[in-house]
């Protein structure tokens, strides 16, 4: 028998799986970064062809999943970069570098940005240039004096259009100015496009007005708005998962369902409607609100509910009414005990309670046991555990 301890064979068996996924990770994270470089370099050809140098191969440094080659073009430095945008797709971004520009993000506009603007959830910048207005839509996270101060170039405008017709979106940011588009995985950005949108930000980015005056600060890209979706979501879900064991001593399955339904529910209009309040009015309301509703709605009315059901059992001070019933069978659910007896609600029926796993042990068919309910705080009725059979 070896005489190194059980712990330490564990400890070494753990740390060999740890490095084992630590490996795939880092394998995967290569392939990435070397079919990202060669999509770039894909590019190449495009921006070449327009009289850009190539400076310097680089990767972005902070993630392994982008790669980045810079360029210069007209005494400008262009960046080309590739990065994961979602599970299928990839951003492939041109970048212009230059000083702090408010956050703009410009796209065509779709059907979804129309309807936040008719039901007056959305408010987008308006330049009074009609072609343009309906053509884009003006995302900011910024105040709209900013934007409004970036599109009232008009020259500006043009080359957003001109880009926006190549199929891409325009971008400025802290980080300059930029134009990008997000691909299937398949995909790829055609090389002549990308020599076009090169010109199309060096003319852009010598057009764009100087925001130096205003103390413009660097923002990051996130749009902390979905925090509070995020938030909700993790509480109700937490609370679900916490106070569920209060659900299974309820006697009646719909009183768990109206709780959800009602109490839930409600809390959930109330959340939306606190939503539209705080958001209502900016460019990206709309976009908030569905996904932060959606988020709320896959926890909200769930953790609410669980929560009404605790304290309808918390809460309630009626006294007991015993019931003495056969158990008739046995259920076993992953780290759960079931114990099936006879109804003491209806004569032909079976009811289904939740036990500890040292009293489901002690248990056989045709042992009796007392089942104690109570009346509950909202009129929910509820049993205490059962703790063994009688004798």
């Amino acid at each position: 028998m070896s005489s190194i301890p059980v712990g330490v064979w564990v400890a070494l068996g753990v740390l060999a799986y740890v490095g084992f996924i630590a490996g795939i990770i880092a394998l995967a994270a290569k392939s990435a970064k070397r079919r990202f470089l060669k999509k770039v370099e894909g590019v190449s050809g495009g921006l070449q062809s327009v009289g850009a140098a190539r400076v310097d191969d680089a990767g972005t440094g902070k993630k392994s999943s982008a790669s980045e080659i810079e360029y210069q073009l007209s005494g400008r430095r262009v960046r080309v970069s590739v990065k994961q945008a979602g599970k299928h797709t990839e951003r492939t971004s041109i970048r212009i570098e230059g000083p702090v520009y408010p956050w703009v993000d410009i796209f065509p506009e779709g059907s979804f940005e129309r309807f936040g603007k008719r039901i007056g959830m959305n408010k987008e910048v308006q330049t009074g240039d009609e072609s343009f207005d309906e053509a884009v839509y003006v995302d900011t996270l910024d105040p709209e004096e900013h934007a409004e101060r970036l599109l009232s170039v008009a020259e500006v405008r043009t080359e957003i259009r001109g880009l926006v017709g190549l199929g891409f979106r325009v971008k400025f940011s802290a980080r300059g100015v930029e134009a990008y588009q997000i691909l299937s995985s398949r995909s790829a950005m055609d090389p002549a496009k990308a020599g076009q949108a090169a010109e199309a930000l060096v003319r852009l980015a010598a057009k764009a007005p100087d925001f130096g005056d205003v103390g413009l600060k660097p923002r990051g890209e996130a749009n902390w708005a979905a925090v509070p979706a995020i938030i909700a979501m993790v509480t109700g879900i937490l609370l679900m998962a916490g106070l569920s064991v209060f659900a299974s001593r309820i006697v009646h399955g719909s009183s768990v369902a109206a709780a959800i339904l009602l109490y839930g529910g409600g809390a959930w209009i109330l959340y939306m409607l606190a939503l539209t309040a705080w958001f209502r009015g900016r460019s990206y309301a709309m976009r908030v609100l569905s996904a932060g509703g959606f988020l709320g709605f896959i926890a909200i009315p769930g953790g609410v509910g669980m929560t009404m059901v605790a304290l309808n059992e918390l809460l309630d001070r009626s006294p007991s009414t015993g019931h003495v019933e056969i158990v008739r069978s046995f259920r076993r659910y992953k780290s759960s005990r079931y114990i099936t007896v006879d109804s003491w609600i209806q004569a032909d029926r079976r009811e289904e309670l939740g036990v500890s796993t040292d009293v489901f042990n002690s248990l056989k068919t045709g042992d009796r046991v007392i089942v104690r309910e109570h009346a509950g705080k909202f009129g929910w009725a509820w049993t205490e555990p059962v703790t063994g059979k009688v004798r």
